[in-house]
Order: structure tokens, then C-alpha cells, then sequence
């Protein structure tokens, strides 16, 4: 699965032409959803109301989607809800983000009415909403959730936390969303820039390291940049990131063979039989048959993040390589070749069966 990109904009400090030029740039690098949040403006403001309505039509007549995080109070002050659906369409925004929970059955009528409008769901929180919502007949497809994202150092989700909700809501056929914290943006919809991010661990990692996080679990459909005016350089970050296989990094304190050193530069596939002890990739034992690999003298104990060549010793597996994802005996029949970076363990503990994955050395 690949994730889809989103980014968020706060468009009322600015002129519209700068807001224009930044979602076109967005469009340009892959964006396909912007989210915008009406919680931090002045409704009073009409000149700032018709921005907004502004800067929607610009983000449809670039086909993109409009989320808009609203709630309930903004909905009176807007006098929208003697007919939420029809005013939301007409205010332009595709996908309602409910900030605070709005009646239950006023979220039942919204995704019945004839608008084709989705309501989105906090993830971040709790789960009786949504199983309030499927067991009101609510369509999953009409359904989306979105994590929150923290302003406040360390008040970002646990990984625990996430990881529970997240698979949670994918089990239930709910298409899921996080945020990530450009390193090059500081400005979000409050006056604070310690990061804008979903995952605490993720407020000071490099843009490509949250993404790998999220491309390695599997859970995530839409990962929306939580900060404003990204650069162009972590926006082609993102792009390589996103569209090529998750790469972990290695480093290796031996002279590796060509063989060893031709299996690891492949594409790698981890099998579906899952292991407590390694991730297998198989293929490099079909393509590599014909050709020797000699078995080395070394430790006969793998550690967790070890990569091992199974050797000539072993003729039914020579070639296949795989990862330790704890410490094990091994013995003359396996070759340890290298071993991830230490901050790339965590990874292994979230990488999924049929995920493919690539390795690159740590210069």
C-alpha cells in the first residue's frame, strides 16, 4: 500500500496570491488533499470567511480535496445546522473533520444526504463513536479518521496509544490519516512552534524517518504535512520516500563478496510466514543458486538488526537473506554481513508480511 500525501494551510495571516503559490507548489509535488482548520479564525471576520471560500474554489479547480476540522460552536455561530450538509457543500469542504462530536444523528444524516460528503472522525481519542456509527448502519466508505496533531512538546501521541487505535480502526475498514512536522515550516493555526506532529517520538525526526515509520506499519492511507510552507527539498524528500520501498539503512565492518554484496543491493520481499526470530526474503536464493558463497569465521550469535546470508553450507536455503529481529544462536552455515543502524530497529518491530524493503549503506 502507498501512502497518499495531504498537507495542511493556514491561509489567514496572508495575501491570497502566496497562499496560491503554495498550493500550486503542493499540487506540483503530489498533494491530493489539503486540510484546513476554521477553528483559530475570527467568525466575525467576513473579509477572512471570503478568503477561505476563496482559497477553497483554488484548491477544487486543482482537483483536490478540501478537510475542514470544525465543531460544533462553529457550526451554531455559522448557522449551519438547520441543514449541515447543504451548507457544508456549498462552503465548499468535501471531507467534515469533527473536532468535538456533533450528534449522532446529525452525523447519520450528513452522510446520507445527496452531497457525497464523508465525514471524518478523531482517531486519536476514543472508539465509541465509531462504533456507534457501524452500528447505525453508517457506511465505512463515508467514514474517514484522522489523528491529531500536537502543538506542546511532549504531548504527542505514545506509540502504544497509536498503534492500538490505528489498527483499531483499519480492522473496521475506516481509511486512516496522521500528520507529520516538516523540519523546514514552523507555522500551524496557534501562535506555538515547538513541531506539529501526531507521534511525539516524530516531532524531531527527519521527515523520511517518520515517513518510514508509517510506510512500515502499514496503517496509514494519508500522512497530511501538519506544518505551513514546507520547502521544495523536503517535499521531494517526501516523494522519494513515499514512492520508493522502505529503505533501511546498514552498516558493515567486513569485506563483503560480490555475491553478498549483489543480495543485499536487491529488492527484498518479506515472506508472509512470519517468524518470531527473522524476516526471510526468499528471492535471492532462486536468482543467486548457481553461484558459491563461501561460509565466514565469525560470532555464531545473532543480534537484533544482524543481516544474514544463509552460505554454501546450506544448500536448500544458500542465498536467502534475512534480518534478526532478536538474539539467536546461529552457526557455519549462516553469514552475518552487516546490521542496521540503531535507529532503524524500531522498524522491524512494524514491518509487514509482503512489505518489500531495500537496504542502503550508512556512509
Amino acid at each position: 500500500m502507498r501512502i497518499k500525501l495531504g498537507a495542511a494551510i493556514y491561509p489567514e495571516h496572508y495575501c491570497f496570491e502566496t497562499i496560491n503559490d503554495y498550493i500550486v507548489k503542493l499540487k506540483e509535488n503530489g498533494v491530493r488533499r489539503i486540510f484546513i482548520s476554521l477553528l483559530q479564525i475570527d467568525l466575525n471576520d467576513l473579509k477572512l470567511l471570503e478568503q477561505y471560500k476563496k482559497v477553497i474554489e483554488l484548491i477544487h479547480s486543482l482537483d483536490l480535496k478540501v478537510i475542514a476540522d470544525i465543531n460544533p460552536e462553529i457550526i451554531d455561530r455559522m448557522n449551519w445546522r438547520k441543514d449541515l450538509p447543504k451548507n457544508i457543500f456549498e462552503f465548499g469542504i468535501d471531507i467534515l473533520r469533527i473536532d468535538t462530536a456533533i450528534e449522532i444523528q446529525d452525523i447519520i444524516r450528513f452522510t446520507n444526504s445527496k452531497y457525497n460528503l464523508k465525514i471524518e472522525i478523531n482517531l486519536s481519542t476514543n472508539k465509541d463513536l465509531l462504533d456507534q456509527l457501524l452500528s447505525n448502519g453508517v457506511n465505512p466508505k463515508d467514514i474517514t479518521a484522522s489523528h491529531n496533531f500536537y502543538p506542546k512538546r511532549y504531548t504527542g501521541l505514545s506509540l502504544d496509544h497509536f498503534m492500538n487505535m490505528t489498527q483499531y480502526f483499519k480492522s473496521k475498514g475506516i481509511e486512516t490519516s496522521a500528520f507529520i512536522n516538516a523540519q523546514s515550516a514552523n507555522e500551524g493555526p496557534w501562535p506555538l512552534s515547538e513541531g506539529l506532529c501526531t507521534l511525539e517520538m516524530g516531532r524531531n525526526q527527519s521527515i523520511d524517518e517518520q515517513l518510514k515509520f508509517f510506510q512500515a506499519t502499514g496503517l496509514i492511507d494519508y500522512i497530511v504535512i501538519a506544518n505551513q510552507f514546507i520547502s521544495i527539498n523536503e517535499l521531494n524528500i517526501i516523494s522519494e520516500t513515499l514512492n520508493d520501498d522502505l529503505t533501511l539503512k546498514y552498516h558493515t565492518n567486513i569485506t563483503l563478496s560480490k555475491v553478498e554484496q549483489d543480495i543485499i543491493n536487491l529488492s527484498h520481499t518479506y515472506r508472509g510466514d512470519i517468524s518470531d526470530y527473522v524476516i526471510r526474503s526468499s528471492e535471492p536464493r532462486i536468482k543467486f543458486k548457481e553461484n558459491s558463497i563461501l561460509p565466514r569465521k565469525q560470532k555464531y550469535t545473532a543480534e537484533k538488526g544482524d543481516i544474514l546470508i544463509d552460505n554454501d553450507n546450506y544448500p536448500r536455503y544458500k542465498g536467502e537473506l534475512s534480518i534478526a529481529l532478536k538474539k539467536f544462536d546461529i552457526d557455519d552455515r549462516t553469514n552475518v554481513v552487516g546490521h542496521l543502524v540503531p535507529e532503524h530497529h524500531y522498524l522491524l518491530d512494524y514491518i509487514q508480511p509482503w512489505e518489500k524493503f531495500k537496504f542502503q549503506k550508512d556512509n
